[in-house]
């Protein structure tokens, strides 16, 4: 009993403190496609709670370990969406559907901006989404990925180069 409570209260803080980042997470690497991030979001705080005892402080940040879940739960959605020959794009969403602000000229930079991003590979968004957007270190999104904090800072400086590049065009 005692055990059930402190996964609730550890659910209950995870859920309070970052739901609202995960399913925005969620929802960029999903197209902004609201019904799938909303069914992601409830299956990846189901697997949370289901794996909460396999979770180690020592080994990384609760940050770290959610993340960590929910990216390999969005790779294994789109394996199990790709094998069921549903095509699958994540820049399929018409940009001109997001509303920024009430600005005109904000949202039109936003939008250039928006299409000149999607110019970059899925792993490169995803990868300055998570250094630029969450705030996450080096060292997190390297726990995250699976690779080292070397791997992941050039990977990110290198992901600054192409979208220099591609603004400059």
């Amino acid at each position: 009993m005692t055990k059930n409570l402190t996964k609730q209260n550890f659910l209950s803080e995870v859920f309070d403190k970052y739901y609202a980042e995960l399913y925005n997470f969620i929802l960029s690497r999903t197209g902004y496609h609201k019904e799938i991030a909303e069914d992601l979001i409830q299956d990846v705080m189901l697997k949370i709670w289901d794996n909460l005892e396999n979770y180690n402080s020592n080994k990384a940040s609760v940050r770290t370990w959610i993340y960590r879940i929910t990216r390999n739960h969005i790779i294994d959605w789109y394996r199990k969406n790709r094998s069921s020959n549903k095509p699958i794009n994540l820049n399929n969403t018409e940009i001109t559907d997001l509303t920024f602000s009430e600005n005109q000229d904000k949202d039109l930079l936003l939008k250039e901006m928006l299409r000149k991003i999607r110019k970059l590979s899925d792993n490169d968004q995803e990868l300055l989404y998570m250094r630029y957007t969450l705030e996450l270190s080096n060292i997190e999104i390297s726990e995250i990925l699976g690779k080292s904090e070397v791997s992941v800072k050039v990977a990110i400086f290198r992901a600054i180069e192409k979208l220099r590049k591609i603004l400059n065009d």
